[in-house]
C-alpha cells in the first residue's frame, strides 16, 4: 500500500462470486429490510454500508440523514439472529428497542463509526 503497510487495495468491482460468499440465506429468504440513520456527516458513508449489508442479503430501503451523533453504531430488529449477523460483520452494537416503522433492522451510524470503518 501507498503508506508502505501490507494489505490488499480493490481496484474495481468484487467478482459475484467472492460476495456470494458473505451472502447469508436467513436474511435473504426473509427478504429483510433496513433503514439506516446516518448521523456520521460523513457523504457517502451510509450508502457504503447500505452496499455491504444488501452484499449479505438485506435490502436497504431507506437512508435517513440524522444530526451529528456521538456514538459509534448499533443495530435494532425483530430477528435476534439477523441484528446478532449484521452487528458482527459492521462491529456494532445490538439494541434491544423495538424498530420504528415497516423496516426489519434498523441501522444506527454515529460519528466514532468512520474512525474504524
Amino acid at each position: 500500500l501507498i503508506d508502505g503497510s501490507e494489505g490488499y487495495q480493490l481496484t474495481g468491482l468484487v467478482p459475484a462470486s467472492i460476495l456470494a460468499l458473505f451472502s447469508d440465506t436467513q436474511i435473504a429468504q426473509n427478504q429483510t429490510r433496513v433503514v439506516i440513520h446516518d448521523a456520521t456527516e460523513k457523504y457517502g458513508l451510509a450508502q457504503e454500508v447500505g452496499e455491504i449489508v444488501e452484499t449479505i442479503g438485506a435490502k436497504v430501503t431507506a437512508i435517513k440523514k440524522e444530526q451529528k451523533g456521538d456514538f459509534d453504531c448499533k443495530v435494532l430488529g425483530v430477528d435476534k439472529k439477523s441484528v446478532e449477523k449484521v452487528a458482527l460483520f459492521l462491529g456494532c452494537e445490538k439494541g434491544r428497542e423495538d424498530v420504528a416503522g415497516n423496516f426489519d433492522l434498523e441501522i444506527y451510524l454515529g460519528t466514532d463509526f468512520p474512525k474504524r470503518f
